[in-house]
């Protein structure tokens, strides 16, 4: 919870939050906790004014 918290909230950089929770590589940490939230992606192109361009399965 401390390092999804410290992302989002307190926005510490990932590659500190990364060496803080003893991950080889950032990319190990995004893996862990970032989530995307659907709604994530409406918001963003909303306040864009971008068109959403989605991918097919």
């Amino acid at each position: 919870m401390f390092a999804t918290w410290a992302l989002h909230d307190a926005r510490i950089p990932i590659e500190d939050l990364s060496r803080m929770m003893g991950h080889s590589s950032t990319r190990v940490t995004q893996d862990i906790y970032i989530h995307v939230r659907d709604d994530m992606f409406d918001r963003f192109f909303q306040a864009t004014g971008q068109r959403q361009r989605r991918e097919s399965a």
